[in-house]
């Protein structure tokens, strides 16, 4: 019997995912009897409790009350615990495009294509097997709306090969501890990479190698850029709203394709591609030098027909509250709802506020030094580590994210104005005068001096 791809053996394979998480060792598709088992015994405990009830003379109403609750309760909990997943929602036959497509990649990569395809919450993409012989496909909302025809072949094929190179219970459960659990061992590593680089060389033999590394650059983009508009966006509205923005995905449709969200922070996201050692490697094994890519992989045609919109509005909002609730990772119910744009220019200001307030902690000032002081510090240099920022944020250097919540402030101060509730880096002054805080402060960054930068005349004092 041979090893497994990474030269992980097969003993040592076993060991590992035994001593970490055992019930990887069972297929995915042996939840449902997993289930099964589990509502065999809550069946059998009510059913048990019913009949003690039974042969007991006499039995009262109250105790006849009792058993009917509780075993009303255990159903209620059981179907709560099994209900279908909120962040998932089935592709009829109204995507039709898509199948075709799913069908046509599946056939060159040499596989059977799968039984039904799925749009998720999240960015992200994955072919699961739902039976020994039977699998779905599941694309994230922001790949289905942003990738191109030929990128979502490229995606497709890439996830169908590497389904079969995990074929082996136990590569995929090493694979699946290598995803799901923080910190895994180099060998569950090595592992991950030989097959993902397996399932990127049959990629490639489909769209050819420079598509299918530019697709795994593009997809990473637009995962990163998600999550930030997610820690941008969404967490200060969640927390105003004590709920969830039903425009969540819109608004980072809106911020991906008019606002130029990747574009500008294309820098700092090719730097982290390029630390990842993983993504680093399947690249250079496909022939792509990162650091020769100018920009992020231009996008092309968005989307399949009745993709490039997004779903409907009601399954929208139900992944946006599911992602929301996962992102905050505080048991939030998030039971109401609301729109971005309609939330309070207040709660923009006090999350770049609490940013200010966290730069001032860094650098020793007190919690009211202005903030064209605290421009002008960070401007003398910048040796605080890393600044308060949002989760993969876009700014081309610490500095930067240092100085965008200082000069936000500042010309708040001066009277600025929102241009646009989701383009909240230009601000617009009483005389229409247009400031970009990001382009200012690279500037500052860059060495400019804030004086000539910031000299702010408004309709009342600069306060700073």
């Amino acid at each position: 019997m041979g090893g497994l791809p990474g030269g992980l053996s097969r003993p040592r394979a076993f060991w590992l995912v035994l001593g970490r998480s055992p019930r990887l060792l069972f297929p995915p598709w042996a939840g449902p009897l997993f289930r099964a088992v589990e509502g065999a015994i809550a069946a059998s405990a009510v059913a048990a409790a019913a009949a003690v009830l039974w042969f007991r003379s006499p039995v009262t109403a109250g105790e006849l009350a009792c058993a009917a609750l509780v075993g009303s309760l255990a159903g209620l909990a059981f179907a709560l615990a099994h209900r279908p997943p909120e962040h998932l929602h089935p592709l009829g036959p109204e995507h039709a495009e898509l199948y075709a497509l799913v069908r046509e990649v599946a056939a060159e990569v040499g596989v059977r294509a799968p039984r039904r395809v799925l749009a998720t919450a999240e960015a992200d993409a994955k072919a699961v097997r739902t039976g020994p012989l039977r699998g779905e496909l599941w694309i994230g909302l922001p790949y289905l709306t942003e990738m191109s025809p030929v990128e979502l072949r490229s995606m497709v094929a890439r996830e169908l090969a590497l389904l079969r190179e995990r074929r082996s219970r136990l590569a995929d459960a090493v694979y699946t501890l290598w995803v799901t659990h923080p910190g895994p061992p180099a060998r569950a590593s090595a592992l991950a990479l030989a097959l993902l680089e397996r399932a990127d060389a049959a990629c490639a033999r489909v769209v050819g190698r420079e598509t299918a590394a530019l697709t795994l650059v593009r997809a990473q983009v637009l995962t990163n850029t998600f999550l930030w508009f997610t820690d941008r966006y969404g967490t200060p509205a969640a927390t105003a709203l004590d709920g969830f923005p039903l425009d969540l995905y819109a608004g980072w449709r809106w911020k991906i394709r008019n606002d130029f969200l990747a574009e500008r922070g294309w820098l700092r996201m090719r730097a982290r591609i390029a630390a990842d050692q993983v993504g680093a490697a399947r690249l250079r094994a496909l022939g792509l030098d990162l650091s020769a890519l100018p920009g992020p992989p231009a996008p092309g045609e968005r989307g399949l027909p009745g993709l490039r919109d997004g779903l409907p509005g009601s399954v929208e909002a139900r992944f946006a509250r599911h992602h929301l609730r996962w992102w905050l990772s505080a048991g939030r119910d998030l039971a109401n709802a609301g729109s971005l744009r309609g939330v309070p220019e207040r709660v923009w200001d006090a999350h770049l506020d609490g940013r200010l307030g966290e730069v001032r902690t860094l650098l020793g000032m007190p919690g009211d030094a202005p903030p064209r002081r605290v421009a002008e510090t960070v401007a003398a240099g910048w040796a605080a580590g890393q600044a308060p920022c949002e989760y993969q944020c876009p700014h081309a250097a610490p500095a930067v994210c240092a100085l965008v919540p200082a000069i936000h402030r500042i010309l708040r101060d001066a009277g600025y104005a929102y241009e646009d509730p989701l383009r909240q880096r230009v601000l617009v002054g009483w005389d229409g005068a247009r400031a970009d805080v990001v382009f200012v402060a690279e500037a500052i960054a860059r060495g400019e001096p804030v004086a000539a930068l910031l000299p702010v005349e408004a309709g009342r004092p600069d306060v700073s």
